[in-house]
């Protein structure tokens, strides 16, 4: 009987194995409990989080935000480039701060990475365009593979009456669906690569 026991315990590891394997070089949305869901609403108006798994074959995460007017490419407002470890978390989160003139006002914008190695973090602010409303979100799907180039969130200005959110598309493939972005006045887009 213990031995039909042991044979079926050691025939079962390589399924516990596969599914650590499934898991293995992805990024996926962070499940935040309700208590961290308060403390991040409390102290931030937008946040993204996301949790990776990364195997040993990459050294370095390279995470940036491009901002784009009227959908062409202005510049990489921040970048941020730090080692990797099999296990870390991707932080995008926006604060607004409010200035003298109560007319004006400035979206501070920040972008971390926490790892057992350590962490590293960049923060900027932008102005937003006058008189315009904001939407952010992130990639509707729960789990992305680390493949090439990663679309994980933004922030968008427009004008319009009715702001409308990105099509799952961009994130698909940015390149063929960059005419989307015209749709906003401005538009500041999250990106990664494991490299």
């Amino acid at each position: 009987m213990k031995k039909r026991l042991l044979i079926s315990l050691l025939a079962a590891i390589p399924l516990l194995n596969a599914c650590n394997e499934d898991e293995m070089n992805t990024v996926r949305k962070a499940e935040l409990s309700d208590r961290e869901k308060s403390i991040l609403s409390a102290s931030s108006n937008h946040y993204s989080i996301f949790d990776y798994t990364a195997g040993d074959e990459f050294s370095e995460l390279n995470l940036w935000i491009e901002e784009y007017e009227n959908g062409e490419l202005i510049k990489n407002v921040a970048n941020v480039i730090v080692s990797v470890s099999e296990e870390g978390s991707i932080i995008f989160s926006s604060n607004d701060v409010y200035l003298e003139d109560p007319d004006k006002s400035l979206l501070s914008i920040n972008l971390s990475v926490t790892n057992e190695d350590g962490n590293g973090s960049t923060s900027f602010t932008v102005e937003p365009p006058e008189d315009s409303s904001r939407i952010s979100a992130e990639y509707g799907e729960e789990t992305l593979p680390i493949e090439g180039e990663i679309i994980l969130s933004y922030f968008a200005y427009s004008n319009d009456d009715i702001v409308s959110s990105l099509a799952e598309s961009y994130f698909e493939d940015p390149d063929a669906n960059a005419a989307l972005l015209k749709q906003y006045d401005a538009i500041y887009v999250m990106k990664g690569k494991f490299n």
